[in-house]
């Protein structure tokens, strides 16, 4: 019964667990699979001890096979979670902290908090000239090179929103790594930092409004907490007016 309802529970949780984390979707089966052999081998054990006219359906054989199809099972499960712990080792995205030693005249002042932006060079100008004062990350739409060609400077760790598996991606849709990987970049050494979110058209396709109005109400009270600044380009015309109110009502903007 243990089985079976562990069964039942690892079913009914599929569609919510590789949504957020689709690059286990493979082992996330096989420890299904793990647990599907596992009940055959217990609904064959449930089956020699049926009794008929005085005889019990036990035999040698299918002991063997019971204990094969548990050894097999437990064989596939740890298999399972020693690949998936691999490939959350492998696709864990660590973000160096670069400073930029050049100098450059004037200062920029802009309190803490996270702002949008309806012009992208505006955005990228005032993203290129807080790294001179604190340390950045670009989370992108774009490769990584693409990325650092567009805002014009290459000494900065880059994110690309993929779903393409590969060093310092994440998955559109895995919002909570990809909130826990900023908030981390935020909290490191206790400094302020800058980030630049761009592709949030793309994360609201991916993921809907709602989710993502979330996801920045939570990354501005990070920013806030860590003294640090969240530039955001948006593209005014790809939003209803009902979402251009709650953002304009949340986030400040500069054009």
């Amino acid at each position: 019964m243990f089985i079976l309802a562990v069964s039942a529970v690892t079913l009914n949780y599929r569609e919510r667990f590789i949504s957020r984390f689709p690059s286990l979707k493979k082992f996330y089966d096989i420890v299904i699979l793990s647990f599907f052999i596992a009940l055959v081998g217990v609904f064959l054990d449930v089956a020699d001890e049926i009794e008929i006219n005085g005889h019990y359906l036990k035999s040698a054989t299918l002991s063997r096979i019971e204990s094969w199809l548990f050894a097999l099972a437990v064989g596939i499960a740890a298999l399972g979670w020693i690949a998936t712990l691999r490939t959350i080792s492998r696709g864990e995205v660590r973000i160096p902290i670069v400073r930029i030693e050049e100098t450059k005249p004037g200062h920029v002042h802009i309190d803490p908090g996270l702002y949008l932006s309806t012009s992208d060079e505006s955005c990228n100008s005032l993203f290129v000239s807080l790294l001179y004062q604190r340390p950045g990350l670009v989370i992108s739409r774009n490769p990584p090179e693409m990325a650092r060609s567009t805002i014009g400077i290459t000494d900065v760790p880059v994110i690309w929103i993929t779903k393409v598996e590969g060093k310092n991606t994440v998955h559109p849709t895995n919002l909570p790594y990809l909130l826990h990987t900023i908030v981390t970049f935020l909290q490191k050494e206790n400094i302020p930092k800058v980030v630049l979110l761009d592709g949030l058209e793309y994360l609201i396709l991916e993921n809907g409004f709602p989710a993502i109005f979330k996801f920045l109400t939570t990354l501005k009270d990070y920013a806030l907490l860590t003294d640090s600044v969240i530039l955001v380009p948006i593209e005014s015309r790809a939003h209803n007016e009902q979402e251009l109110n709650l953002l304009l009502r949340e986030f400040e903007v500069f054009s």
